[in-house]
């Protein structure tokens, strides 16, 4: 028999001896299940974020400077970027214990906090560092600045809850669903007269609009990038919206049902009317805060054709499990001794899972498993070292392969996305000129060899490479490519 802790009188030991395990196993999973390169999102973060911009052509620029900051720490490696991964979901996990204690007893709290990592959202699909996965830290504790706000109203509080909120919106957009179900869930608090009475939302919004204001700027002078691209996602058929809708509501039974079958299977049948888990006076307003995103995200998907994904749904259920606690009112102890069990068989299986998955992953064919890109980067590398002799300062062409020699290079070099200068403003004519340009191409990618040739000159030369994959596992079919390299061609001294 397990027995559930100690949990009041030794809180703070057990949450960061439960986070620093979580921190542990996931990065090692991450670790063993990547036997290629990192996905294209996590290089993009570090690509965007060793240049330090207010803004990116995609997105708002906190989770790519995180990243950019990091690597400046660590080495430029896989294990590096899962351990940034792991460490970004236990902060969060940190944020939601203390959101939890606002309003919830001490078993209740840990309760909440294992239920979450039952769920994918804070395990498997954290690994990926994206704009969605940042979400995970950075939702939480928005949600509990914005509870002592609510609580203890003042301008200390204030304070911290704009800048918490300011982080959000910095990070992705899509944390305006969630700073509304804020906004709504304030006048269902008994003492939302006291809040608006007070300093505490005036300064927020103060704190929020000056944190905001370096990013705004930065949209003006360069015609909104951001709001361009998110206009882009609305372009899409009735069908595709459609099917966006479904799996976005299927997400939250598949996000979810584990966490809803250990609560009900908990529940004490000898005393079905156990005491409430939240203040009667609260449970509307926790409620609110709790699913207001998830009910947002759908109706501005209606209003704006926009096609929702599950990633969508990553960051969202953060409150899920308290609600739950009110509604089916389980046994705590009960729960917590069910939770640990099951907790403990998935992190069990993490490992094992991870041993296989690539293996799996590379017969079903999935792309970054099967596709040559590190082999093609070292061998494109070598051909830009033994023609140049200089430093790989400029990548470009088909992606992945582009990305991927960036990261992997172990120089300071950037991409040239697209072959856009919008895409990537640091990459201009005279760093072109200054530093070269190494473009990789796959052979019938007839778009990127020509823009490729577009940049040639008298000195530029090209070679054909054909490759396959190494890893037993992938096609033993060879992809054969185009390396265009234009060596630096400034004086001297400017190289």
């Amino acid at each position: 028999m397990i027995k559930a802790p100690n949990l009041a009188r030794n809180a703070a030991f057990w949450v960061g001896t439960f986070v620093t395990a979580h921190v542990c196993v996931w990065t090692l999973y991450g670790v063993l299940h990547q036997s290629g390169p990192l996905h294209p999102d996590m290089i993009e973060a570090w690509l965007w974020g060793q240049e330090y911009q207010f803004g990116y052509y995609k997105h708002p620029p906190l989770w790519a400077w995180l990243a950019g900051a990091w690597f400046e720490i660590f080495p430029r490696s896989n294990w590096a970027f899962y351990l940034l991964s792991s460490l970004t979901s236990g902060l969060g996990l940190v944020g939601v214990w203390k959101l939890y204690g606002v309003y919830a007893r001490p078993e209740h709290r840990f309760a909440g906090l294992l239920l979450l990592v039952t769920s994918p959202c804070y395990t498997l699909l954290a690994l990926r560092f994206n704009a969605n996965s940042i979400l995970l830290l950075v939702w939480p504790w928005v949600a509990y600045a914005f509870a002592l706000a609510m609580e203890r109203p003042g301008v200390r509080n204030g304070l911290f809850f704009g800048a918490c909120a300011a982080a959000a919106m910095l990070s992705k957009y899509y944390s305006a669903v969630l700073l509304a179900s804020c906004l709504a869930a304030s006048f269902a608090h008994p003492q939302w007269r006291r809040f608006y009475r007070s300093p505490a939302p005036y300064v927020a919004l103060a704190g929020f609009l000056v944190l905001m204001a370096p990013h705004v700027i930065w949209l003006v002078n360069n015609d909104f990038p951001t709001l361009a691209y998110a206009e882009t996602r609305t372009h899409f058929t009735d069908e595709s919206v459609g099917f966006g809708f479904v799996s976005f509501m299927l997400s939250v039974l598949l996000f979810n049902a584990l966490i809803v079958l250990l609560i009900y299977t908990a529940r004490d049948r000898d005393h079905p009317k156990r005491g409430d888990v939240l203040d009667a006076t609260l449970a509307r307003f926790v409620a609110i805060l709790a699913l207001g995103p998830y009910a947002l995200s759908l109706v501005v998907a209606a209003a704006f054709h926009v096609r929702l994904s599950t990633n969508f749904a990553i960051p969202i259920y953060f409150l899920v499990p308290l609600v739950l606690l009110q509604a089916l009112r389980p046994d705590p102890r009960r729960l917590i001794r069910r939770t640990i069990l099951v907790g403990a068989a998935i992190y069990a299986l993490a490992m094992p899972i991870a041993l296989i998955s690539p293996y799996a992953m590379g017969l079903l064919g999935k792309e970054l498993s099967v596709v040559p890109a590190v082999e093609i980067s070292e061998l494109a590398h070598a051909a830009w070292v033994d023609t140049t002799g200089a430093p790989l300062a400029t990548v470009a062409g088909s992606e992945p392969y582009a990305m991927v020699t960036a990261f992997y290079s172990g120089e300071r070099t950037r991409e040239f996305t697209g072959f856009n200068p919008g895409f990537a403003p640091w990459v201009t004519p005279s760093t072109l000129a200054s530093g070269g340009l190494l473009t990789i191409c796959l052979r019938n990618d007839a778009l990127c060899n020509r823009r490729a040739d577009s940049y040639n000159t008298g000195e530029s030369k090209t070679v054909a490479i054909t490759v396959r994959r190494k890893a037993p596992f992938a096609s033993k079919r060879s992809t054969s490519f185009l390396v265009h390299i234009q060596p630096p061609h400034a004086p001297e001294h400017l190289r």
